[in-house]
């Protein structure tokens, strides 16, 4: 069965490039996503949400509409979302923005949604995190780099975590508890929005947090191996 999807953005451009990719999606000849509906404002966000009963909703974070309410740094995308999914929690809603600041990634988190991404990543890697969420994985809240997202502790610890240390490992060579030490790769899980280490170097790899000649070549283990460790 088809995942059904909302698409809402108030560029005409932007909307028909997300419907046009997600249509293009097919699992064993079959299409993975319906697009039921589509709008360009939080006030047809609502109402849409509320017609088609959808599984994931695709939304801009801008998207004026006067007279609608708006967060304290005027992002209507986010205001709807809060007001959707206080209807219905069950809807995995993924946010697009062109904004780099990290209050509103941390008005996003707190809405509730699964998922903010900067609006002009490639479409593939839109489609990826749909079938993310879909799947009821951790969505992406992305560290954009100049926000130093991680700690320079966290971060220390996702550098020994990439080499293959283990958590023993890391807590004699920073003189750390063990516990301490899983206490801080479990935080900078949240923050990369992986679901376990590997998922974590990856990410973190990708945001520059982790430099690439650290990173040794074997370390993808499965998770029950992460979770040993």
């Amino acid at each position: 069965m088809a995942t059904r999807i909302v698409v809402v953005d108030d560029h005409p451009s932007s909307l028909k490039g997300i419907i046009a990719a997600l249509k293009e999606v097919t699992h064993e000849g079959a299409s993975q996503f319906e697009v039921v509906g589509y709008g360009t404002n939080g006030q047809e966000a609502i109402d849409l949400a509320r017609k088609w009963k959808p599984d994931v909703m695709v939304m801009d974070i801008d998207m004026p509409t006067p007279g609608f309410p708006m967060t304290s740094h005027g992002m209507e995308g986010i205001e709807a979302a809060r007001s959707i999914l206080n209807q219905d929690s069950r809807v995995k809603i993924v946010i697009l923005s062109m904004h780099e600041l990290d209050r509103f990634i941390a008005d996003a988190q707190k809405a509730g949604v699964s998922s903010y991404l900067p609006k002009d990543m490639p479409m593939e890697r839109l489609v990826e995190e749909v079938q993310r969420v879909v799947r009821g994985r951790r969505g992406w809240f992305p560290s954009f780099r100049q926000l130093k997202w991680l700690t320079d502790y966290q971060r220390e610890v996702l550098k020994w975590v990439a080499k293959g240390r283990s958590y023993e490992e890391i807590a004699e060579e920073l003189d750390r508890s063990v516990r301490a030490v899983k206490a801080v790769m479990q935080r900078v899980m949240e923050k990369l929005g992986a679901c376990n280490r590997t998922e974590a170097i990856s990410r973190g790899f990708e945001l520059g947090e982790v430099p690439p000649a650290v990173v040794r070549p074997n370390h993808n283990r499965d998770r029950e191996g992460d979770e040993r460790r």
